[in-house]
Formats: C-alpha cells, structure tokens, sequence
C-alpha cells in the first residue's frame, strides 16, 4: 500500500489538477448569463441611386422606425436604381460599463427573396434613437462585423457582434445599433432578400452572453431558443 502511493504521487497529482481545472470550467460555465436586450426599434431604408431625374443619395440612413412586418435587404432594379438596408437598436441600460461580454449575437430572420442575395453584412453604427447617416462607400468587407451568405428562407441569419457590444457598454452607450445590408452594392439588381420587422413573430434580436448577472431579466439560451423556434 505504501509503495503504491509512492509511485503513483504524481498520477495522483495530475488527477486532482485535472479536476479542480475541470472544476473551474463548471463554475465558469454556471456564471454566465445569457440576455435578450429588448429591441428599442427597427426600420430600413431605401438608397436610390439612378440617373436622370432620379435621386443621388450616396448615405444609407440607420436609426429609421418601421412597423412592417418584413423589411426590405438588397437591390431593386425597377424604377429608379435603388438599395436597402435594415437598422436595429436595442436596449443595453441593464449593463453596467466594464461587464465582460462573453458572446454577442445578432439575428435577424430570413422571411423570403426575390433572387437572393449571396453576401450580407452587419455593420456597427452609434445608436441615436434618430435618424444617422452611413455613407454606402464606408461599408464593405473589411468594416463589416460579420458577413453570411443566406441560401433558402425562413431560416435564422446569424452574425457576431461581439466587439462592438463591448465597445458600447464600456462606453456606457444606453443603446447599440447594427445594420444590415449587401457587402457589395446591389443598386441597379434585382437581388433582394426580406426580413422579419418589429411585429414578426421572429423580429430582429441581440443575444448577449455576459461573465455574470445583468439587472434585466436573462434566460438560458434553449430557452431563448424555445421563444423563437
């Protein structure tokens, strides 16, 4: 008996380690929190950039409001050439600055297309409440926070915005905006997809996952899931 724990010492050691490590990951695990900020408003915009008598308008305007149940992302050949995209706010007054964002995530959900729109991107914008301007030229891929490329509807779009959340609650932001459009212009193309408004029964949404307790009310993301299947 006493040679065995002799020999096996460091084993035993090792074992121990193991577990307080794998211990530690548990607690961590238990800490987090998952949060659905509550959506502040949504809107799109249209950016129109024909010839002759149409408009110029080389700014997307973010921070709009619209009460229709599917909002308009991509190109839109008739008429004059035109653009849209789709902003999204929500609230982050129940962060405290210098909490610890885990995950962010923003989902928007894919309700139909026209042809289809091979590269969408989520772009960050300082949130207002009122209307902002975003020149289309300083959105692409290199700004972008994250970009998918939807295939058939009614599916979840997914994209990371984990930094800027961040940023925002650092800067002690009351609210964060994304916006949504084409990476690349899709003026002039009839290359359009929909998604879900503020009164779908899947509207825009911001899962935040936090190192602990917000003073809003979280949930656990099956949870979240279970809300929005």
């Amino acid at each position: 008996m006493t040679s065995w724990r002799t020999t096996d010492r460091g084993s035993r050691s090792i074992t121990i380690a193991a577990f307080l490590l794998a211990l530690s990951a548990a607690s961590a695990a238990c800490a987090a929190e998952e949060f659905l900020a509550p959506l502040l408003q949504v809107g799109e915009d249209e950016r129109v950039e024909g010839t002759g008598e149409c408009p110029q308008e080389p700014d997307f305007v973010a921070g709009t409001v619209s009460t229709a149940y599917s909002l308009n992302v991509g190109g839109n050949a008739w008429g004059c050439d035109s653009e849209w995209g789709v902003s999204a706010e929500f609230d982050l007054s129940a962060f405290n600055p210098g909490q610890t964002i885990l995950a962010a995530e923003f989902v928007a959900r894919k309700t139909g297309h026209e042809e289809g729109l091979p590269y969408v991107a989520a772009f960050a914008y300082q949130a207002t409440g009122d209307e902002v301007p975003l020149p289309r030229a300083d959105l692409d891929m290199y700004t972008a926070l994250d970009i998918v490329a939807p295939t058939q509807a009614n599916v979840d779009l997914f994209f990371s915005v984990t930094g800027h959340v961040q940023d925002a609650i650092d800067d002690g932001a009351a609210r964060v905006g994304v916006f949504l459009c084409g990476v690349y212009s899709e003026v002039g193309r009839m290359d359009r997809i929909y998604v879900g408004g503020s009164p779908h029964v899947y509207p825009p949404r911001l899962v935040i996952t936090t190192d602990g307790p917000v003073a809003g009310e979280s949930s656990t993301w099956s949870g979240i899931k279970t809300i929005y299947r």
